[in-house]
């Protein structure tokens, strides 16, 4: 498993997703409820912070596009050695034909 520190720059998050949304490279199924109903309470308070409540799939969101299109990448996973056994009482093994 390939366990890497998150990127919490929110501000930078935000923008690289706002960007990706209004570039067409992010899309989000409509059947994701929760997340467009995340998406509307999305807010910030008067000073300009983005309100931490109810915004669990937005972080979700904001750390895969951080974390870039290589963290969905599967890497390939090594062949399964195929062991071959042989059975005396099966068949005669004659050697050099």
């Amino acid at each position: 498993m390939n366990v890497q520190l998150a990127l919490n720059a929110v501000e930078a998050g935000l923008y690289a997703c706002e960007r990706m949304m209004f570039s067409g490279k992010l899309k989000a199924f409509t059947s994701l409820s929760n997340w467009y109903q995340e998406l509307r309470m999305y807010r910030r308070d008067q000073e300009g912070r983005v309100v931490k409540e109810c915004d669990h799939a937005m972080d979700a969101m904001r750390y895969l596009v951080m974390a870039g299109m290589t963290a969905l990448e599967r890497r390939p996973t090594p062949p399964v050695p195929v062991y071959v056994y042989y059975d005396p009482a099966a068949k005669p093994l004659r050697w050099m034909q």
